[in-house]
């Protein structure tokens, strides 16, 4: 197995608890899905639009990034229930520099925002370039999204493309770590 998708799968994994800590949730469903249920999409090779992203960022590993994570999330919700800023998206993390496993990288966590969002407290903006990737949509509880990479990380390995040391996920819906109605779109840069 390669560095890169032990480190996919061991994000992950780490967001599981680090997420938990965050209140960015919708109302739970009034009808949700079966607890030990999940899908995940196959993979589609596209061309992710640029944005504006307002974010903190920290250089971590895989074993401290739910420390980042669980200091990142209050502080946006805080700000956007005071009015500072407006999301035009949902919650986003960036994985940059992800090359080994046993290394440090920088996480990224934050919202798009309108183009002329100014930087908000310790949260800088910055334009994200458009980004060419490998992607699964994956819909079920944290618990289970290692699978999701593991699932993108084969395709991508089948289908003969070059990875990136960049991951970005969206998560586009969120009741809560283990609800089986999360909704996160993983993609993994590709060359």
């Amino acid at each position: 197995m390669s560095d890169f998708r032990i480190a996919a799968l061991l994000v992950a994994g780490t967001l599981l608890t680090a997420l938990s800590a965050g209140n960015i949730c919708a109302a739970p469903a009034t009808q949700p899905a079966a607890a030990d249920t999940f899908t995940i999409s196959d993979m589609r090779v596209q061309m992710i639009a640029g944005f504006t992203y307002l974010y903190d960022s920290s250089e971590t590993t895989l074993e401290k990034m739910g420390d980042p994570i669980g200091r990142t999330i209050p502080a946006l919700e805080k700000e956007i229930a005071a009015g500072k800023f407006h999301p035009v998206g949902p919650l986003a993390f960036v994985y940059r520099d992800m090359k080994d496993v046993s290394q440090p990288f920088q996480l990224d966590i934050g919202f798009p925002v309108p183009p002329d969002t100014a930087a908000v407290g310790d949260f800088k903006t910055r334009k994200v370039e458009p980004f060419k990737c490998a992607t699964v949509l994956y819909s079920g509880p944290m618990s289970k999204i290692s699978e999701a990479y593991q699932k993108l990380i084969s395709q991508i390995f089948a289908a003969n493309l070059k990875q990136t040391t960049t991951i970005q996920e969206f998560h586009l819906y969120w009741e809560g770590a283990e609800s089986p109605n999360n909704v996160v779109l993983i993609q993994v840069g590709i060359e």
